[in-house]
């Protein structure tokens, strides 16, 4: 928890910090939210309605897809924000895959979209679904670490969908 807040203390005040948690107790989160000066909680695990009840901040509860039956299960919880990523039985995230997009059509642009996000698809991903936010990680990773030149034509090609 020491490296998170080091790193969380580093950011500029205008970014939203989010703390992301996979089955962790409600205590737990609440406890590294707390420490951490957290803005946001992103859960990517099992919880319900009932757990997130218990979190002290915003929640973003993600959803893992697999048919379109599964964005149906967005209206199941009460929390700021709902996240699509990509089903896999192995992980809860992180696969560098991503779902079938096309199951958007028709759907609010209130979501959050992660899983296989990279600079070749953004651009596709911002103009035709028009998701409320987009989530990287692995995409913009070489070798396990975050790569400043992969972030940095990321953010090219999303600030090229704004103009």
């Amino acid at each position: 928890m020491n490296k998170a807040y080091s790193l969380v203390k580093l950011l500029d005040k205008n970014i939203k910090r989010v703390g992301v948690f996979v089955n962790s107790s409600a205590d737990e989160i609440n406890k590294i939210s707390k420490t951490c000066e957290l803005d946001i909680v992103q859960l990517h695990g099992d919880e319900d309605n009932e757990f997130i009840e218990k979190i002290n901040l915003p929640v973003w509860k993600a959803i893992r897809v697999s048919s379109k039956e599964d964005l149906v299960k967005a209206n199941d919880y009460n929390c700021e924000r709902i996240l699509f990523d990509s089903f896999s039985l192995e992980e809860y995230g992180g696969t560098g895959e991503s779902f079938d997009w096309s199951y958007l059509r028709g759907k609010s642009s209130d979501y959050i979209i992660a899983g296989g996000i990279n600079e070749d698809n953004v651009g596709l991903l911002i103009t035709k679904y028009s998701p409320y936010l987009v989530d990287v990680s692995s995409s913009i990773e070489t070798d396990g670490y975050k790569d400043e030149n992969k972030i940095r034509k990321l953010i090219e090609k999303v600030r090229e969908c704004n103009e």
